[in-house]
């Protein structure tokens, strides 16, 4: 067992035969609505399953936030287990309460049992940022502990996770952006006539809009050449593929950057109910590590 313990929420992305492999990390399941009907993500359906629910909802699905007792109650669970040091990492604090959950349920710990500030600590960490960009941060993180890494540098590692990575996705439908109101309708009706596709990016804990370009493979080609800024030459630049619920769309950003001569491909993740229910299954998107200034 180890001393060091990492809590999330299911909006991390991570897949499930990582997350058998890593009992460091306890998952907790997003509550959701679909239809009328109460949900749990990634406990009702996988990331993968999630496309086709989205897509045959009558109504766009709806999360709330993972309470304070859920997770009051994980941190019992870890104390009980003999865990010395717990790190908390949860989805952006823009999108999502429940960072701020995850801290009430700290200082109720401490209150119901306060012998427990001296067996075990707990650091909550607000990720800033959404689905594999900190799953693949707690991920590292977990490879740290296994290599004897002390905790304050695991926190470390999962608190600056913004600082070190960027990602680049585009959609190529924007039905879901229209219906969740991330973008207008007048605005929807104009790129669908046009043809154009958003270039996206998560900036300061939100989802942003970067560009825009007319067409799909203009899209494809405009991601590639984000990555490209980014790596500024160098040959063995390391990036992840991130795809929604189209292969196809997925196996055009592969191959586009594999004829630019990028192979240096750390992995490839499915994006689950956090971006897709507002962004649509229809998305692929790059992950690198942030440019250098």
């Amino acid at each position: 067992m180890s001393d060091i313990r990492i809590i999330t929420d299911s909006a991390c992305d991570i897949p499930d035969d990582r997350l058998a492999a890593c009992p460091e990390i306890v998952m907790l399941n997003i509550p959701m609505v679909v239809d009328g009907q109460p949900r749990r993500e990634r406990k009702d359906f996988s990331i993968r399953e999630y496309y086709t629910v989205l897509e045959q909802a009558k109504e766009l699905p709806t999360t709330s936030q993972i309470t304070m007792m859920e997770f009051c109650e994980a941190y019992k669970t870890a104390l009980e287990d003999g865990v010395r040091h717990l790190v908390v990492v949860t989805i952006t604090g823009k999108a999502s309460n429940m960072y701020n959950s995850a801290c009430m349920a700290r200082d109720a710990l401490w209150e119901e049992r306060p012998e427990a500030r001296g067996a075990m600590t707990i650091d909550v960490v607000d990720s800033r940022t959404y689905t594999v960009l900190y799953g693949t941060a707690i991920l590292e993180a977990v490879d740290m502990i296994r290599a004897g890494a002390d905790y304050t540098r695991v926190v470390q590692h999962l608190s600056t996770i913004p600082e070190r990575v960027d990602v680049s996705f585009t959609i190529f439908n924007l039905d879901y952006a229209k219906r969740s109101g991330r973008i207008s309708f007048a605005a929807a009706f104009v790129g669908e006539l046009l043809g154009l596709r958003p270039i996206m990016s998560i900036i300061d804990g939100a989802v942003a809009s970067t560009g825009k370009v007319r067409g799909d493979r203009q899209a494809i080609q405009k991601l590639v050449s984000l990555y490209e800024q980014a790596a500024a030459g160098a040959a063995d630049y390391p990036y992840i593929l991130l795809q929604g619920g189209r292969d196809d769309y997925y196996e055009e950003l592969r191959q586009a950057m594999l004829a630019r001569k990028h192979k240096n491909v750390q992995g490839h993740y499915y994006i689950g109910a956090s971006v897709t229910t507002n962004a649509g299954p229809t998305l692929v998107g790059v992950i690198y590590p942030r440019k250098k200034a």
